[in-house]
């Protein structure tokens, strides 16, 4: 997960709020990836291993990532100015950056079939992405969410999302990380969300009710309230969601209304996944998810 900068802070309602530096430095990364013709991510990790690698300094990580900014970042626009001049991307090979994975189109940091778009799966795709988990009335944290190792499907990285207490709480991925602020995946051609979960609990009472965990998407330039209609997940799977294994939900976007637009919804510039429960009562469970993807039916017409 790439570090922002120490001026960066993080509001209330998760959104990134980025430094001159990191701005600067983001901007010049995904202008050069953009000319060289290759991931962002990958860009970045590349140059940022070939660094540290060839560095002799021992100065500590604080004072090493405030180096590590300004010189990759003062690479990355001479490599822009460059790629605009000679036509780097043919050289790819130079910076051993392999063959770029097919992306569909206007898509930015996810990998895609024609059938399936990855967003996020913790290894390959998303892996820059972050989250925000609800709060009560008074401001207290009620869940919490991350991505960790071993807790995905076949003990991959996935994300672990803890929840306790009555009422709403919820959770939102963002696997374009809120920057930069119109980044997006374009979805349009395609007819369905599927994700894998996975439900535990100290006790049966402690489960979420399954007609009362939602599923819906974000799309970008709306802080937030660019939203789909919620979906229940009871809807399209029965009471074994709660036996504690894995269960990969495949949802029509349809159910999401994302045709419709109603809350501003727009399907070329998704980049958030979201999970609610809603309960009177009060619960204590944990939540895994992997897996995000976007599937087209092959017959169905685009959105």
């Amino acid at each position: 997960m790439t570090n922002h900068s120490k001026g960066s802070t993080e509001r209330d309602d998760g959104q990134v709020v980025l430094s001159e530096e990191e701005r600067w430095f983001r901007q010049s990364l995904f202008t050069a990836a953009s000319h060289l013709d290759v991931p962002s991510s990958l860009l970045e990790a590349r140059i940022s291993a070939g660094f540290r690698d060839h560095s002799t300094t021992a100065s500590g990580s604080g004072r090493w990532l405030r180096l590590e900014r300004v010189v990759i970042g003062t690479s990355l626009g001479l490599a822009a100015a460059l790629a605009l001049l000679w036509g780097l991307n043919q050289q790819r090979v130079r910076f051993a950056l392999g063959p770029e994975p097919a992306l569909a189109p206007l898509v930015v940091g996810a990998t895609s079939t024609a059938a399936r778009l990855v967003v996020w799966d913790g290894e390959g795709n998303g892996t820059n992405a972050k989250g925000w988990a609800s709060k009560d009335e008074s401001d207290k944290q009620t869940s919490t969410v991350e991505a960790l190792a071993g807790v995905g499907h076949d003990r991959s990285v996935g994300l672990k999302w803890h929840t306790e207490g009555r009422n709403w709480t919820g959770f939102g991925w963002n696997w374009h990380s809120w920057y930069p602020s119109l980044a997006g995946t374009d979805i349009s051609g395609y007819d369905k969300l599927a994700f894998k979960i996975r439900i535990e609990a100290n006790s049966g009472a402690n489960l979420p009710e399954t007609s009362a965990l939602t599923v819906g998407l974000i799309s970008s330039g709306g802080s937030g309230k660019k939203v789909t209609a919620d979906a229940k997940l009871s809807n399209f799977v029965g009471p074994e969601l709660l036996d504690g294994n894995w269960h990969e939900l495949s949802i029509p976007l349809a159910a999401l209304d994302i045709t419709t637009n109603a809350k501003g919804f727009d399907p070329r510039t998704a980049w958030e996944f979201r999970l609610n429960h809603w309960s009177t009562e009060r619960r204590n469970f944990t939540l895994y998810a992997d897996d995000i993807a976007f599937e087209a039916s092959g017959d169905s017409p685009e959105q």
